[in-house]
Order: structure tokens, then C-alpha cells, then sequence
């Protein structure tokens, strides 16, 4: 006999003898639980709209508003209990009695796992976690009330960090979008600045959905407390205004933007998901309608269409957008794609880079050779492979059978395909990847190899559950495939974390992306449980790589719901396999021997085991190519040569093998191998300066240096026998000249940086925090080539013993290393003049530092004097310090020498780091004021090292948005001759020219 208290609430659960009336279901969840599909727990208001804050949207229709006022809610905590667990249980039975179940397309991973044999017998005994939820970022989640362009302006923030995020997403080519061309939009951004009520409404939407994106990049770059993140809005307060920008735009009308407003606005939206999302597919059905409308999937000469050459390479750079996404997420989710290849006869995009055409272009110029990885030859071998991907895509949905050969000319096709990738853009593992590479072009192979991989599992896929026999070899061949994608997916899980080397282009992973790797472990997964014929290692090895994908979903599962239901799917196969599934503390296993491909380890020693508490990142083993590209002089007025030469397997005895990763090109480079130089250059040898390099091999007297480590490379060599006397310039200066060769030999002994790997002395390596410095700081390799400068800067500054709160005079202050002293003497809370004779040369400088003064010179000794003191503190009698740093064109009139000198007060500090000849100085001033004179000539390596840590500390700042600027963007060593005359033009305080090997 059931409990009176529980008989109330069973009458739902009754069978009656009289006719049921069929009537429509009513939805007992509240109508925002509805809308994003949340579990509803049908209280009011329920715990969902509890945990978002929005108790006021919570409301019922009349079914469901009876049910969540239920009269047993007030009759205690016991009858609570008992209703809320009926209640489930009847919406439960109500959903099994009226859901029709899902369709899931053959493509699509959630049908691979229905594919896999018990295994819903299996999901039975786990537990189904609660739905998470995540923020609606498309266009149709927010108010699309109209907008002006006074509110666009006002949504903005400040010009001067909207720049910022702007450079942001031009400056990370791991987020290049190929519908944007950057020269075009560059002036179509000034004229918006100039003019905004002039603005194209949907030109402006692309402009807030970028603003967005670089709001989310800054975001992960800098601390929340950071000023530069001060004047933003939460990103979804941009996107909410591109899409209303949309709206008032009139995009569904097809207009001029409309397709590339909609496809960067998607784009972006799903850079911000963490799953895949059947709502954003739908709306990318939009740019596919709206390109159709404008002809973007014609061919302009064919279609006899009035364009210039311009905009008709840009529409085949938005069509592969267009095509690409429209079949991938139709792969994702299993359904037939909008875009039928027998409709569109419009090429692929031209191999050009954004600086060889324009809109002036009357014609394209001939394409670039596809030997150097820009992001333009990764999408044009995309659009290459979507024509075999929609052929593949509409196989694997065909619902009759396919024809004989189809498949075997589908595989031939794909493999001739991968066979025809640059060898620029040819998938390597982590161990086989230069340390020189960029992030984003090691993306960019994982991508291109990962597509084939997954269309191989696409194409064998209906073989899995074929059983044995004459199907076995396409079996392996789709699970061979599979666990190549695992284990590229683990390798940049591995990368993508705080100080790998893809830690910066996180965001060219997306859903699709994660959707692939799903995709692969299911395979793997129904791999196991349905061949009888694995080997115990075998199924022990793919067991282990399982379980380390596992633990890479279980990390994810804290806000992605299609990471809960891997974890679920992967946790029953392998229970059902009697392997227990790894908790998320549990360390990672090994992988065991890779028969697949080579698997990167990276490790991460201990914090105490290298000197200074420095964290290590490094890749184990390190390779050590076999040969290496260097620039020799031979002679004086004669082209430096470009030569190969073998590597050594290991470092000698107090050297280190490094591979340079960028390296300094001085302006007074071309000078001094044209014999116009004053510096001692004896040909023949190797020129280039100090670097950022990664240790390949330390030699056995290394105590602190591994390798995989980060190091500045110092080019200040002394002596070890005699530090005090006897110094070179790694590259630069052979020595003193004081009339002996004494370091001739040290000269030799270590050759310049303009190699790809160089042997270097123990010494001259500085350790860098990676993890802090790339990581959490978000430098590049280019702007960490700063501390050539800052180290030479520091050395001055700390000969003056300078100390917060003193005035220091800094001449002439706008050059290269003068800059260098005054920036970093006012990031150190100095109060600098800097003197100068032109001051809007100092602009840049000053206009970053608030605590820099620029003080034109008159010429006027007297008048000039004065005005330095004019500017120190009240009371004193002069500046503290004077820092020197003229070059040797500036002896002709020293006259900056003479009145800083005059302008300081007694006992104040002199320092000549410069190259003045012959100047004199006033004895009787020097003597009765006890003012000190001192020589500093380069730095201390324990000066070097205290550079270092104050960058890693964040006191001295690097980077574009310190207003160092990477002249040229790098160069490589075969453009020697384009570097030199580019250094030549950068004097300029901030600017510096870099090999980028």
C-alpha cells in the first residue's frame, strides 16, 4: 500500500480503463530553458535561471505553471523530495513517450557512437551530467533593434586601444581571414575615424566583430587588473552591436559587405564556442544565399561580371569561406551541404600575398611560388581539397549505393592531393619542427594534414561495422587514420597550453576542429570493441591512447557539453574493456613506442633546477639538423655570401649549440662592409650581433643551460683569462684597437649570429622565463631581440647607479640605444630630460612616457643651461645624472655634451657610453662640483641578467604596445641585401631590423 504521502503525487503513472483523448504535449519547462535546451527542474523560478541571474525571465505555460505550483511543494522537505524525484521521473517517461529520436548523419560523430556495438547498454550504467550552459553569441541570440552610427562610436572604445585590438587580429596570422584584404580595409578604417557618419553600416560590423576577437585574444594575453584591458566592454558587447550593425545594415538584401560582414561575425562567434553548435550551422546558410546572389560562386570572365581584378580575387577568397564552412559543419552534424559543385565554376584563389595586389590593380600579378608558407598557400590548398571533400561528403550521404571505383578513385585523388603540398606546409611532428617556425604555420599543417587524415576515417568509415574478412585493410586504413588524428590532437593539447609554442593561436581551434578529434576516438573507441583479432600490445597501445584523450576531454568538460558526453561515451568503453578511466589528477601515461608517427614529449623541468628559478620549456629529444645556412663577408665592397656548412652533433667543452630564432640588423651594417665603418671588421667573417636563440646542446661543463631552453644571446664576449681587458662584439668589433690583437683570437673563436645555429659561448647565454615572457607576457621572438638594445641601455644606467625619483639628462636621446637609456630610465621612475634637436623626433617616445621631457637645444650655451634646470625639481641646483650616448657623427658639435654637463649639480654623475672623439671637458667645473666621469663600455653579464628579470617582472615593456617596432617584420638570410638597406632607413628610436631564420 503506497504512503499517503506519496499516493498524491502517482496518479500520473496510473493505467485507466477509459479511452485516452490524444491531445498535443505541453512544454513543462520554462520558456528560457526551452529556448537554450536546459535541463528544467520546473520550480519558480528554477535553479537555471537561478544560476544566470535571470530569476525574471522565468516563466511557464499553463501546463507547466500548474506543475511548478504544485500544492506539495509546502507541505516540508520530505514531500519536496519526493515530488521533485517524481516529477523527473514522469518528464522523463513523457519525453521517451512523445521524443522521436534524433538523426544523426553518417558523418557525424554521435552516429559513429550509436554505430559501436552495446554501447547504449554501456551509457545506461553512467551517470548523464547536468547540461552546461553556455552564452548565445550569433546574431539572432541578441536585440536587433536599429542603430546609428553615433552609437557605433560610442559602443567603441578609445581609438588608441581599438588600434590595439585591430593589430591584434592583423598581427596574429593565425586568426588571417581571407575575405579581408589588409591594405583595403586599413583605409576604409582611417576614413571611418576620419568620417563615421560616412561609414558603410555593414563595414562597420566587421570592424566591432574584430574589435571582439581582439578583446578575447588581449584578454588571454594580460592580467584582468591590466590598464589595456581598463576600457573594455565584455566582448559580447561588441558582437551585439555587429549585429545590429547587420540588421540596420540591410545585409539580407545582398548589399556591398553583406557576405563578408555575416561570414566574419560567424566566424568569430565560433571562435567564442566551446561546442558544436546545430544553431550557428544554420545561420552560416546565410553568407552561402547571399554570396549565390551576389555571383561569388561564378567565375567573373565566364559570368561577364563588371568587376575589377581586385574585387574578383577577393570573392574567390570569400567564396572558399563560404564553401569551406558550409561543408565542414555539414560534415559535423551529418546533413547534405547547400552548395552543389555543378553550379559554381569560380576558381581558386590566386597565390598573392596582400601586399602584391590592391584595388589600383589593373591586373593580378603572376602568382608567388607556393616555397614560402603564407597563409595564403594554406587556403589555396584548402580550396584545392574541397572539391574532392564535397565528393567524399556526398558519398558517404548517398542513400543508394555507390557507383564501382568510386571509392578507390576518391582515395587516389586524396592522396595525390596530400603528395602535391609545398614542402613548406608538409606535416611534421613537434620533434621535426624547427624552432624557427611560427606557430601559425605549424597550425597550418596540422590543419591541411588533419583534413586528409579525417576525410581517410570519412571515406572507410561504413567498414567498421562491416565485421572480418574482405574488409579488414579499409578497417585498419580508417583506424590507422583515427589514431594519427589522436595523436596530432595531443600534440597541439600539449602546445596550446601556457608556454607552448601554440599557445598564442589557441583560437585556430575551433569546434570543428575538436569535432574531427571526436570523430577519431569514437573510431578508435568501436575499433576495440569490435576486432577480435588485436594483438595484446596493440590493444593495450590504443587502450593508453584512449585513456590520454579521455583526460583531454575531461579538461575541457568544465564548460563544453559535447567534452561531458565524450567523457561519458569513452568512460563505458573503456569500463567495458576493463580498463579503469584515468581521474584528472592522475599523471599523463606514456603513449608507448608511436608506430604512427613521432610523438613531441614536452616536459617541464623543475623550477629550482636551473639558476634564477627559471621555468624551462623543452622539447625532448632535441633535434639537431645536419647542416646550417650562414652569411660570410669575404671581403670588404664585395656581396656577402650565403653558405651551408655541417653542424657539429654536440657542443664543445664552455659552448652551446643554439638555433637562432631572431637576430639583430644595426643600421651602420651596410656602411661598415662598404669600409665606411670605424668599428675593426677584418674579412673574412661572420657577421650578426646578439639573438634570441633555443639551446640544441650544451658541452659537458654546463651546469645550469639545457636544451629546449629560451636564451638571449649576448654579443659582448670577454675574455675568460682576462675580462677586465681584453672584449670583442660577437659579429661586430674584432676589439679595443689600443694597439694590440690580443682579442683577435676571441674574434675568431666565436662567430657572429647571421647563422641558422651557431656555436656560442656558456656565457653569453641568458636564460629567459618562456612560460612568462611568450606565455603570460605574449612577446614574439622579434620583440624580445629588444634586449640588444635595453642590455646596452642598463649597462649606462646602472654605471649613473640611478635610483627612483632622480633627474637624469639623456642626450641625444633619439636614436636607437639613447631612446633605449631614456625609456628605460623613465619605466625605472626616473624623471628624464631628454635633449634633442628636433622635438617632434621625440613624439614616439614621449608621448608613451609621461615622465620623458623633450628640450630642444637653441644652439645658446647660456640659454640651453638654463632650461635644463628649469626642468629639474624645485631647489635643486641641477640634474643628478647625465648619460651620454652620441654617436660619432655628433663630435663635429658637441654642444649637447657641453650644457648637459654645465646643467648638473655638485657631486652628480657623468656617464660616456657613447662615441665622441676629442671632446673637451671643463676640469674646473668636473673637480669643484666632485661631478664623476665615467667610461661604461657595453654591460656586466649580471648586468644583462638583471635586464632580463626586470623585463620578466613587467617593469620594462617590449612589443608594439612599448612602440618597438619590427621594421620589415623579418627578414630571411637569402633577403641580406633588402635587410641591409631597410636598417639603414630605421634610425629611428623603437624601430629595429631582425633576421628571422
Amino acid at each position: 500500500m503506497p504512503s499517503p504521502q506519496v499516493q498524491q503525487h502517482t496518479s500520473v503513472f496510473r493505467a485507466a480503463g477509459s479511452s485516452r483523448v490524444q491531445r498535443n504535449r505541453q512544454a513543462v519547462s520554462c520558456t528560457s530553458c526551452q529556448k537554450r535546451k536546459a535541463r528544467c527542474d520546473r520550480r519558480h523560478p528554477c535553479s537555471s535561471c537561478e544560476k544566470r541571474g535571470d530569476e525574471a525571465s522565468c516563466s511557464y505555460g499553463p501546463a507547466a505553471a500548474a506543475a511548478a505550483a504544485s500544492p506539495g511543494r509546502a507541505s516540508g522537505a520530505h514531500r519536496s523530495e519526493v515530488a521533485a524525484r517524481l516529477t523527473r521521473l514522469e518528464e522523463m517517461v513523457r519525453s521517451f513517450a512523445a521524443n522521436s529520436p534524433a538523426y544523426h548523419g553518417p558523418t557525424s560523430w554521435a552516429a559513429l557512437v550509436e554505430g559501436i556495438q552495446g554501447i547504449q547498454s554501456a551509457l545506461e550504467l553512467e551517470d548523464e551530467a547536468a547540461s552546461i550552459e553556455t552564452p548565445d553569441m550569433d546574431f539572432l541570440s541578441v536585440d536587433l533593434s536599429p542603430v546609428t552610427m553615433e552609437d557605433v562610436v560610442r559602443c567603441l572604445p578609445p581609438r588608441r586601444t581599438v588600434d590595439r585590438l585591430v593589430r591584434i587580429c592583423f598581427k596574429s596570422r593565425s586568426m588571417a581571414l581571407p575575405c579581408i584584404h589588409t591594405h583595403h580595409f586599413q583605409r576604409r578604417y582611417e576614413a571611418f575615424w576620419e568620417s563615421p557618419s560616412t561609414t558603410n553600416m555593414l563595414w562597420a560590423s566587421i570592424l566591432l566583430s574584430m574589435v571582439a576577437a581582439g578583446a578575447v585574444i588581449a584578454a588571454k594575453k594580460e592580467s584582468p587588473s591590466s590598464p589595456a584591458l581598463t576600457d573594455l566592454a565584455e566582448p559580447r558587447v561588441y558582437m551585439a552591436m555587429a549585429a545590429r550593425c547587420l540588421k540596420s545594415g540591410k545585409f539580407l538584401e545582398a548589399k556591398a559587405y553583406s557576405v563578408e560582414a555575416v561570414l566574419v561575425h560567424l566566424h568569430f562567434s565560433m571562435m567564442l564556442k566551446k561546442d558544436s553548435d546545430p544553431a550557428l550551422w544554420s545561420l552560416y546558410a546565410l553568407p552561402v544565399r547571399l554570396a549565390q546572389r551576389r555571383g561569388y560562386h561564378r567565375d567573373a570572365a565566364k559570368a561577364a561580371l563588371d568587376i575589377s581584378p581586385f574585387e574578383a580575387e577577393m570573392r574567390r577568397r570569400t567564396w572558399l569561406m563560404v564553401r569551406f564552412f558550409d561543408l565542414t559543419f555539414s560534415f559535423q552534424h551529418g546533413v547534405p551541404s547547400l552548395v552543389s559543385e555543378a553550379d559554381c565554376d569560380v576558381g581558386h584563389p590566386t597565390m598573392l600575398t596582400d601586399d602584391d595586389f590592391d584595388e589600383s590593380s589593373t591586373s593580378l600579378p603572376a602568382p608567388r611560388p607556393p616555397t614560402d608558407p603564407h597563409p595564403i598557400v594554406c587556403q589555396v590548398w584548402k580550396s584545392k581539397f574541397m572539391l574532392i571533400l564535397g565528393r567524399l561528403h556526398r558519398r558517404a550521404l548517398r542513400v543508394s549505393p555507390s557507383p564501382p571505383g568510386e571509392a578507390a578513385q576518391l582515395e587516389a585523388d586524396m592522396d595525390a592531393w596530400h603528395d602535391s603540398i609545398p614542402a613548406c606546409l608538409r606535416y611534421r611532428t613537434m620533434r621535426e619542427t624547427s624552432f624557427g617556425d611560427a606557430g601559425d604555420i605549424i597550425m597550418y599543417r596540422c590543419l591541411l594534414e588533419l583534413m586528409y587524415l579525417m576525410g581517410k576515417c570519412i571515406l572507410y568509415c561504413p567498414y567498421l561495422n562491416a565485421g572480418d574478412g574482405v574488409w579488414r585493410d579499409p578497417m585498419a586504413l580508417c583506424c590507422d587514420s583515427a589514431v594519427k588524428i589522436l595523436l596530432i590532437h595531443q600534440e597541439i593539447e600539449q602546445e596550446t597550453q601556457p608556454g607552448g609554442r601554440l599557445h598564442e593561436d589557441w583560437c585556430m581551434i575551433s569546434s570543428l576542429t575538436l569535432g574531427d578529434c571526436l570523430n577519431a576516438a569514437m573510431v578508435v573507441c568501436a575499433d576495440l570493441v569490435q576486432s577480435q583479432d588485436q594483438s595484446p600490445s596493440d590493444k593495450e597501445w590504443k587502450v593508453d591512447l584512449i585513456r590520454t584523450a579521455y583526460r583531454m576531454w575531461l579538461a575541457r568538460s568544465h564548460d563544453s557539453n559535447d567534452a561531458v558526453f565524450a567523457c561519458r561515451v569513452i568512460r563505458a568503453i573503456l569500463r567495458r574493456l576493463g580498463a579503469e578511466p584515468p581521474s584528472q589528477t592522475d599523471s599523463q601515461p606514456s603513449l608507448g613506442e608511436n608506430r604512427h608517427c613521432m610523438q613531441s614529449n614536452l616536459s617541464v623541468w623543475d623550477d629550482h633546477s636551473v639558476q634564477d628559478s627559471t621555468r624551462i620549456i623543452m622539447a625532448a629529444p632535441v633535434s639537431i639538423p645536419e647542416s646550417s645556412t650562414s652569411v660570410t663577408l669575404y671581403a670588404v665592397n664585395e656581396p656577402l655570401k650565403l653558405e651551408k656548412s655541417p653542424v657539429p652533433r654536440s657542443a664543445e667543452r664552455g659552448s652551446a649549440l643554439v638555433q637562432v630564432l631572431s637576430t639583430v640588423v644595426r643600421p651602420h651594417f651596410k656602411a661598415h662592409f662598404e669600409g665606411r665603418g670605424f668599428l675593426s671588421m677584418p674579412p673574412p667573417f661572420q657577421p650578426g650581433n646578439s639573438g634570441i636563440a633555443r639551446v640544441l646542446s650544451v658541452g659537458p661543463d654546463a651546469v645550469a643551460l639545457v636544451p629546449g631552453q629560451l636564451v638571449f644571446v649576448s654579443g659582448f664576449v670577454t675574455a675568460r683569462d682576462d675580462p677586465e681587458d681584453t672584449s670583442v662584439l660577437l659579429g661586430i668589433h674584432r676589439g679595443n684597437g689600443f694597439g694590440t690583437d690580443r682579442a683577435g683570437p676571441l674574434f675568431d673563436s666565436w662567430q657572429g649570429l647571421w647563422r641558422e645555429v651557431a656555436s656560442v659561448s656558456l656565457e653569453s647565454c641568458i636564460a629567459l622565463d618562456e612560460e612568462r615572457l611568450c606565455g603570460q607576457l605574449g612577446y614574439s621572438f622579434c620583440d624580445l631581440a629588444y634586449l640588444d638594445r635595453l642590455s646596452v641601455a642598463y649597462g649606462s644606467i646602472s654605471a649613473a647607479k640611478l635610483i627612483p625619483g632622480e633627474t637624469v639628462i639623456v642626450a641625444p636621446a633619439t636614436g636607437h640605444f639613447s631612446g633605449a637609456v631614456a625609456e628605460m630610465a623613465a619605466q625605472m621612475g626616473c624623471r628624464v630630460i631628454a635633449l634633442t634637436r628636433s622635438k617632434s623626433k621625440l613624439e614616439p617616445l614621449t608621448s608613451r612616457h609621461a615622465n620623458i621631457t623633450p628640450l630642444e637645444l637653441t644652439g645658446e650655451a647660456d640659454a640651453d643651461v638654463a632650461a635644463i634646470r628649469a626642468l629639474c625639481p624645485k631647489g635643486s641646483l641641477g640634474a643628478d645624472a647625465f648619460l651620454d650616448i652620441s654617436p660619432p657623427e655628433a663630435t663635429a658639435n658637441p654642444h649637447h655634451f657641453a650644457v648637459g654637463l654645465a646643467a648638473l649639480r655638485s657631486k652628480a654623475r657623468v656617464i660616456c657610453s657613447g662615441f665622441l672623439f676629442n671632446v673637451t671637458i671643463p676640469y674646473g667645473t668636473v673637480m669643484m662640483k666632485s661631478i664623476s666621469v665615467i667610461g661604461k663600455w657595453m654591460f656586466s653579464h649580471e648586468e644583462v641578467r638583471q635586464c632580463v628579470r626586470m623585463t620578466e617582472a613587467g617593469t620594462i615593456k617590449l612589443g608594439e604596445a612599448a612602440g618597438h617596432l619590427n621594421w620589415g617584420g623579418g627578414f630571411k638570410f637569402q633577403d641580406w641585401e633588402e635587410a641591409l638597406v631597410e636598417a639603414e632607413k630605421a634610425m629611428a628610436w623603437g624601430q629595429h631590423v631582425l633576421f628571422t631564420p
